[in-house]
C-alpha cells in the first residue's frame, strides 16, 4: 500500500511539472504589461505577492499604442517574461502567434477583447463622406483597425472591473500558489472600479447637458456607459490632423449643440481643439483616457476618472 501511495504522488507531480497552465518559477519581473493602464490593474492584482510585481513594457508616457511597433527592447523584455498582460483590441503589434515565436513559453492574456463591441465606423455622428471614405479605405496599408472594434475598452469603469477580473482569473491558473490571494484582490479591486462608475454614473445623470466632443474615439465606452453621447470626434484617424471641411463640421457641432467645451487630451497636443473652439466660442478642457501616466499607484485609475468626472461636471454644468 506504502509503495502504491509513493507511485502515486511521484506521477502527480510529475504531471503537476509538466501541466501547460501552471508556471511554478515565480521570479521577480516575470509579469510584463503592454502599457499603462494595464500595469496599474495587474498592480492591484498581485498586491502582497512581491514576486509577481508587473513590469511594463511601453513607455509609460506614450498613451494609446495605435501605430507602436515592437522595439529590439521590447522584444528583450517578451523573451524573458512568462506572463504578457494585454488590452486585446489595442496592441495589434502583439499576436499570439508572434509571440510564441518571440517566447514559445510566454502566457498571454487578452483582458479586454471579449468586451469591445463598439464598431468603429458607427461612432461620433461622422458625416457620410467621412464614412465612406473610411470605408474606402479600410483594406488599405495605412488604414487603422483593430478588428472593425473600438479598442479604448478600459475607459469605462465598468469594463476596466470586467478585464481585472479576466486578468485576475487567468493570473490564478497560472501561478495556482497565489490563487486566492489573486482572485480575492481581483474582486476587491473591481469592485471599486463598479463602485467609482456607479458613482461617476450618478452624477453625471444630473448634469443638464451630456454632449461632449472629444479629440479621438477613445471615450466611446467611457461616454456610453455613463450616460454622455459623443457628438462628434476631433481627430478620425489616430495621429492624423483633421480635414478642413472636417475641423468645420466640428465648429458647428459645438455651435448647435451650444457647448461650452471642446475636450483635449493629456497625451496629444491641444492645438487643434484651440482652433476649434476659438471659432466656436468654447473653450478646451482636458480628459485623460488613463492611457498613460507618471505615478504608479494603486489608486491612479480611480484618481484620473474622479479628476475627469470634476472636468466634465464644469464644463457640462
Amino acid at each position: 500500500m506504502k509503495r502504491n501511495a509513493i507511485v502515486f504522488m511521484i506521477i502527480t507531480l510529475a504531471l503537476m511539472m509538466s501541466s501547460p497552465t501552471a508556471i511554478h518559477a515565480q521570479k521577480e519581473g516575470t509579469v510584463l504589461t503592454s502599457f499603462y493602464p494595464m500595469q496599474v490593474f495587474a498592480l492591484n492584482i498581485t498586491k502582497g505577492i512581491p514576486e509577481l510585481t508587473p513590469t511594463l513594457m511601453l513607455p509609460a508616457s506614450l498613451g494609446c499604442p495605435h501605430e507602436y511597433a515592437l522595439t529590439p527592447g521590447d522584444v528583450a523584455k517578451i523573451s524573458k517574461a512568462q506572463v504578457l498582460i494585454v488590452n486585446g483590441t489595442m496592441e495589434t503589434f502583439i499576436t499570439p502567434r508572434k509571440m510564441k515565436e518571440l517566447n514559445p513559453k510566454l502566457a498571454l492574456i487578452n483582458s479586454g477583447e471579449d468586451f469591445a463591441d463598439i464598431a468603429e465606423e458607427e461612432d461620433h455622428a461622422e458625416s457620410a463622406v467621412n464614412k465612406n471614405a473610411k470605408k474606402k479605405d479600410s483594406h488599405s496599408e495605412h488604414a487603422h483597425s483593430h478588428s472593425g472594434y473600438n479598442p479604448h475598452t478600459w475607459v469605462s469603469p465598468f469594463i476596466a472591473a470586467k478585464q481585472v477580473r479576466v486578468m485576475g482569473k487567468e493570473l490564478a491558473v497560472l501561478y495556482p500558489a497565489n490563487a486566492q490571494a489573486l482572485n480575492a484582490n481581483a474582486e476587491e479591486y473591481a469592485s471599486r472600479l463598479e463602485a467609482l462608475g456607479t458613482m461617476m454614473k450618478q452624477e453625471i445623470a444630473q448634469l443638464p447637458n451630456k454632449k461632449i466632443i472629444t479629440f479621438h474615439d477613445a471615450f466611446d465606452y467611457f461616454a456610453r456607459d455613463l450616460g454622455l453621447e459623443i457628438a462628434g470626434v476631433i481627430e478620425l484617424e489616430p495621429g492624423m490632423n483633421p480635414t478642413a471641411k472636417h475641423m468645420k463640421e466640428m465648429i458647428t457641432l459645438t455651435q448647435q449643440h451650444k457647448l461650452s467645451t471642446v475636450f483635449a487630451e493629456v497625451q496629444y497636443p491641444d492645438n487643434v481643439a484651440k482652433a476649434i473652439a476659438k471659432e466656436a466660442g468654447a473653450v478646451v478642457r482636458v480628459l485623460d483616457p488613463v492611457a498613460s501616466g507618471d505615478k504608479l499607484e494603486p489608486t491612479a485609475y480611480e484618481d484620473i476618472m474622479k479628476k475627469n468626472l470634476d472636468v466634465l461636471k464644469e464644463a457640462l454644468r
